[in-house]
């Protein structure tokens, strides 16, 4: 299945280390695609795979909305290191001696949320969740 980004758009957008590999942002960019083309629809998200598309700014929208998902599908297995205490963020005290915070399953869901909340903002415009009967942005959440 073509997506509108890669593996390597997300780690320039998001300043991801180049030694995460590949396929731990793949799948999230796959399933950032399929749920971005149900907000879009699928002639809008086509469009956007053209090279030169009938709607230049849309294409680049949504492949920054696009990035935003695959983020917020990616943030709980992105550059974390998971410990039998929890998520661990690593930072050095001033004397130079590593220190570690956890961070609480709250602080982890608020920045996918936002990474979320960030691609439907961008994506909103080209939606057509309004157009359909029954469907709103709330529905979505549910089947991710």
């Amino acid at each position: 299945m073509a997506t509108l980004i890669s593996a390597d758009d997300v780690r320039a957008r998001f300043d991801i280390d180049p030694d995460i590999l590949d396929a731990r942002l793949d799948s999230h960019i796959g399933s950032a695609s399929r749920r971005l083309r149900r907000w879009v629809g699928d002639s809008a998200y086509a469009d956007a795979l053209e090279g030169t598309p009938t709607d230049a700014d849309r294409k680049v929208d949504l492949q920054n909305a696009e990035a935003h998902l695959a983020f917020h599908y990616a943030v709980y297995g992105l550059n974390y290191v998971l410990s039998s205490k929890g998520i661990v963020a690593t930072a050095m005290s001033a004397e130079g001696k590593e220190m570690r915070k956890y961070l609480t399953p709250a602080e982890t869901q608020a920045v996918a949320n936002q990474m979320l909340e960030v691609a439907r903002e961008i994506a909103e415009p080209y939606s057509i969740i309004d157009a359909v009967p029954g469907s709103s942005w709330l529905a979505e959440e549910q089947d991710s």
